[in-house]
């Protein structure tokens, strides 16, 4: 079963960059065999195989716990019935539920994780209940089918997951993200909004902020752009369309370039410092962002 990534940026272990539409062919394998992972952090079906990892929330099924606490002492001071509270919401939703019931296995990387490889983990717990996932790991849940595999796995025993990436790529790949619609395609602006699904026109030629990424010809040099948004309190007037801002990265050296998110959280910080509006006061709160860091040597050696 191949996973349909969309529009993505692809980092190889080498540093090379690349943006393409990818597909990943994913499953787990033992000495018993292997199963195809159908989806990663939803469920469509009660007979997928579905991974979940952090992103997906802290528990499979995600409860949201800390919402249900924060409302409960509203009205409830002892902390032991809080928690009774807590214990028969969750209780009461439970049916509710996709994941209730289903065969499920919590994994720890004894390895970097990586696609496009093979990846060794180690089983650190089995339950049809609710199961956390680890910072370094995920859990794996196989619905409501018939999966021998999962009766042959036991704490402490370990399994590889594999991946491939289509189109092919020669070496590992540490990050993948997506972002939507192309900006520039081998060297040639074309913004491909309704190739990718997008139907508001405006979006596409309003004047927004806006943020870009692209690659050079040989996917060695990787170029970020940040378009600073209108900030009204100002009257500062900013934005600009997904063309303009194409042929700005394509004047900057982009071969292929892709749009990310934008609007009024636009925004670029270099060295702890915001260069994309340096006086504004920055306030709007993010729940994403693409990172730039210098990777030490520590950091390359463990597992995370």
């Amino acid at each position: 079963v191949a996973l349909h990534l969309n529009l993505a940026v692809a980092v190889l272990k080498t540093g090379r960059v690349m943006i393409d539409t990818f597909d990943v062919e994913t499953a787990l394998t033992t000495t018993d065999g292997s199963i195809s992972i159908d989806r990663f952090n939803l469920r469509r079906s009660e007979e997928a195989v579905v991974a979940y990892t952090r992103f997906y929330g802290n528990t499979v099924p995600f409860i949201d716990t800390l919402g249900i606490l924060e409302a409960s002492e509203d009205t409830i001071t002892d902390e032991s019935e809080i928690q009774t509270v807590v214990s028969s919401v969750v209780d009461s939703l439970w049916g509710q539920y996709r994941e209730a019931g289903t065969l499920k296995m919590q994994f720890r990387y004894l390895e970097k994780p990586a696609v496009n490889g093979s990846v060794l983990c180690q089983v650190s717990a089995l339950d049809t209940g609710i199961i956390a996932i680890p910072d370094d790991g995920g859990v794996i849940s196989f619905g409501k089918g018939n999966f021998p595999l999962f009766f042959s796995l036991f704490e402490g025993d370990t399994f590889r997951i594999q991946s491939k990436v289509l189109p092919e790529i020669k070496g590992t790949v540490v990050q993948m993200f997506g972002g939507t619609p192309r900006l520039i395609r081998d060297g040639n602006v074309n913004v491909e909004w309704q190739e990718e699904g997008l139907t508001k026109k405006r979006f596409v030629t309003g004047k927004y902020g806006r943020t870009a990424i692209g690659v050079d010809k040989d996917c060695k040099k990787l170029i970020l752009m940040t378009v600073e948004p209108t900030r009204r309190a100002k009257l500062r007037k900013r934005g600009i369309s997904l063309t303009d801002i194409a042929i700005l990265m394509h004047a900057k050296g982009a071969y292929n370039a892709m749009n990310l998110d934008g609007g009024s959280s636009a925004t670029m910080v270099v060295d702890g410092r915001a260069v994309s509006a340096p006086k504004a006061v920055l306030t709007r709160k993010i729940s994403t962002a693409v990172l730039v860091v210098k990777e030490n040597a520590r950091s390359r050696s463990r597992p995370r």
